[in-house]
């Protein structure tokens, strides 16, 4: 161990256990199947866990035995080393793990596992320049067990756990109630999508565009985002409620002369055609810049002398849109739904002062919802700059002044 600002740094081989995980055959029907809860990366998904009890798939002895991976006991650190880098999360009880991950058993006299879960987020890019490889990034356990971490006495490293407990805790909280809001507002609008279905006639999407129909997207290899480029709209960039997604490291661009016969103009309705996000809609609004789309979504431009933009945006993202894109998608190979049968959809035609009743209502529901999203997205901000002090050991260093 050394000593480097407030506290000594040990590298991670020196107060923890290094283990790696492993997948027994496929082709074993008996290595499958037990009680043994076996987690892969692709758990990981979208999906931040500091506790882990579940997982998708179990194995037997057998299998546990032949995988060549290690049982790991509950308060085991699960760090992803391969293509994901640095997703971590603590074992709740026994439980095994594929390759793709370097798993710490620590010396619970200097370590707390519950400390270096966020520390270890904490350094995705030491992972990424510590990586190799030309199809995906890995890391070797020599590699991992070589990082430089800090070692403050346990009494601080629980007392920076409980400091983060408490701001996840009101994170938590608030995600719950913005939840809450979008669950009522969704079942308000359906129940009046539900009475104009009832009251008036409906019409094809085709008829409604004034395109004659839905236009796919570009099919040009996306290049690295360039403000002076317009934005490569994919269906990744789109978030669940239909927003592009704000963080500039996911964005991309088109070079202009690919992207002329693609670029969006106001109150353009995409919808994505394939995969498992088929359905997913995005509106598009001159706030978001200039912007192109891509070969996995389908353009329309709806007549808004017929129906207005954002009253389809609403429809698609009602229970009687999913209804039918879960009837009509087709599962063969790659799930899609095409173009061609996105034209058949039939959406109900309100009289305009209908329309524009529920489309004032949905943006006001919107606004609020917004503001509450902004505050949560201010607290993430204000939890990752303390988390980092914290970690850092700016609380010590005043302290100690």
């Amino acid at each position: 161990m050394s000593e480097r600002g407030p506290w000594r740094t040990a590298k991670l081989r020196e107060i923890a256990a290094i283990y790696s995980g492993g997948t027994p055959s496929r082709d074993t029907p008996a290595f499958w199947g037990g009680n043994i809860p076996w987690l892969t990366p692709g758990e990981f998904s979208g999906v931040e866990r500091s506790v882990t009890t579940q997982t998708q798939e179990f194995l037997t002895s057998a299998g546990l035995r032949s995988s060549g991976a290690a049982l790991m006991p509950p308060g085991s650190l699960l760090v992803t080393t391969r293509a994901t880098l640095g997703a971590c999360t603590i074992a709740g009880v026994p439980m095994a793990t594929n390759q793709g991950f370097k798993n710490l058993i620590f010396n619970t006299q200097v370590a707390n596992p519950q400390f270096y879960l966020h520390v270890i987020r904490g350094l995705k890019r030491e992972l990424e320049r510590r990586a190799s490889g030309t199809t995906f990034q890995e890391i070797s356990g020599r590699e991992f067990g070589d990082i430089d971490v800090p070692v403050p006495p346990l009494v601080e490293q629980q007392r920076i756990v409980d400091i983060i407990k408490t701001a996840d805790e009101q994170l938590s909280a608030d995600l719950q109630i913005l939840h809450k809001e979008k669950l009522l507002q969704d079942a308000v609008f359906n129940d009046q999508l539900t009475v104009h279905l009832q009251q008036y006639e409906q019409a094809p999407l085709r008829d409604i565009s004034r395109e004659g129909g839905g236009q796919y997207g570009s099919s040009t290899a996306a290049v690295t985002f360039d403000s002076r480029l317009p934005r490569y709209v994919r269906i990744t960039d789109i978030n669940d409620q239909g927003c592009l997604l704000s963080d500039p490291s996911s964005a991309a661009s088109i070079p202009w002369e690919q992207a002329q016969r693609h670029l969006l103009s106001e109150g353009d309705l995409l919808l994505a055609r394939t995969g498992f996000t088929t359905g997913k809609s995005y509106l598009y609004h001159p706030d978001d810049g200039v912007c192109a789309y891509a070969g996995y979504l389908v353009r329309f431009r709806i007549d808004a002398s017929i129906l207005l933009p954002t009253y389809a945006f609403i429809w698609c993202n009602s229970k009687f849109f999913k209804k039918w894109v879960a009837q009509n998608i087709r599962e063969v190979g790659q799930r899609n739904i095409s173009a061609r049968e996105y034209n058949e959809h039939q959406i109900p035609i309100p009289p305009m002062e209908d329309q524009l009743r529920l489309v004032r209502a949905w943006n006001a529901a919107r606004s609020k919802s917004r503001l509450r999203e902004q505050g949560i997205w201010r607290s993430k901000m204000v939890k990752l700059a303390l988390t980092d002090g914290l970690l850092r050991g700016d609380a010590h260093n005043e302290g100690s002044t």
